[in-house]
């Protein structure tokens, strides 16, 4: 009996890409392929870990998926953005993340059935890839930050102003 070569299967590939916690990341969203689902250290209270789907076609198929309460409380402490974030506050912060993505997502679809009426676009638009850019304003959030970083605009609060995050969509078509 001699000993036959056991068949192994290939290893997987290796990402590309990795973000500056050497985690490797989902090149089309730039997160984490494993997202951090654990309590952050001296976190006071457990948050959910449930992710909501979002009505946001998915470039590669499927839709799009919303990060847990868990993972975005953990992603503003990384980022050094949570200092006055409690646990109590994820809810209404997630709360608005996805309406806002989602109110987005429709004025893109506006836009592009607007395109679609003008002879461009021949399929339905999905999101392939968004990147955000936090230090990047927009045309008219650099103009508004021109007139006192639009405060006056705010009721004296903290700036409204909002990075960039484009997007790339299938059909190809990036919206900026």
């Amino acid at each position: 009996m001699g000993n036959a070569p056991s068949a192994q299967p290939p290893a997987p590939a290796l990402p590309k890409v990795y973000n500056v916690y050497n985690q490797p990341v989902d090149e089309s969203n730039n997160m984490p392929l494993v997202p951090n689902q654990l309590p952050w250290p001296g976190q006071q209270r457990l948050l959910s870990t449930e992710r909501v789907a979002s009505s946001i076609p998915k470039g590669g198929g499927g839709q799009w998926v919303f990060p847990s309460p868990q993972m975005f409380f953990n992603a503003l402490q990384r980022k050094g953005k949570g200092g006055d974030v409690t646990e109590e506050d994820m809810d209404s912060v997630i709360l608005t993340h996805n309406t806002m993505n989602e109110l987005t997502w429709r004025q893109v679809l506006l836009w592009e059935r607007l395109q679609k009426a003008d002879g461009g676009g021949a399929s339905e638009p999905a999101l392939v890839r968004f990147l955000g850019r936090p230090d990047d304003l927009s045309p008219r959030a650099r103009f508004r930050s021109l007139l006192g970083g639009a405060r006056w605009l705010s009721g004296g609060g903290e700036s409204p102003l909002t990075p960039r995050r484009p997007c790339t969509l299938r059909p190809p078509r990036l919206v900026r």
